[in-house]
């Protein structure tokens, strides 16, 4: 809901829902990106070499773990007005998921999208779904992520798995409820 006049002001139990909303939608995909990431750096030890050699790879990189393993794998949408989608009639109100993990890894948009490419460059990912629905707090989320790995990595260049991570269940949010780690310098 958007307030544009004294009108349309939000009310009290609106304000609180709409600050839950950027606090929770703010801290578990950004910690879900950190945990995502640092498991695809362990998986693609050569990703993660490439990174620790040239830090300036970093801005590349923490898009490209949002498109190989992104927290947020799915979207949904309601219909506003009536038009058909690869042969779909869509009616106002209709749902429509979008499902942002498999288009991150489609063929036809990434060469080799199941690898983690650190210094991809056309990085189009859907992590933060697109146009008046992409995430308020994208910048804020990329920031975080980079600001993690540019410290984690040149002091602890080996850091390595210390047990079995645990990925916590669900279909929408992706991410760790453990990943156990050794900070080896």
């Amino acid at each position: 809901m958007c307030a544009s006049t004294s009108d349309d002001a939000l009310d009290r139990t609106e304000t609180i829902a709409t600050a839950l909303l950027l606090f929770g939608a703010g801290n578990t995909p950004t910690a879900n990106l950190i945990g995502n990431g640092l498991d695809a750096l362990f998986r693609f030890p050569e990703s993660r070499r490439r990174l620790t050699e040239d830090p300036g790879l970093l801005p590349s990189a923490v898009d490209e773990m949002l498109r190989f393993d992104s927290p947020s794998q799915f979207d949904v949408f309601t219909e506003l007005e009536p038009h058909s989608f690869a042969g779909t009639d869509l009616k106002p109100g209709q749902g429509v998921m979008m499902m942002l993990g498999a288009a991150n890894h489609d063929p036809e948009r990434f060469d080799d999208p199941d690898a983690l490419d650190v210094a991809r460059k056309e990085n189009g990912h859907l992590s933060f779904a697109a146009g008046i629905h992409h995430c308020l707090g994208a910048h804020l989320a990329r920031l975080q992520a980079e600001v993690v790995f540019v410290r984690l990595l040149p002091r602890f260049p080996k850091v390595e798995p210390a047990a079995q991570a645990v990925r916590h269940p669900g279909l929408g949010n992706r991410g760790f409820d453990s990943i156990p780690v050794n900070l080896v310098a």
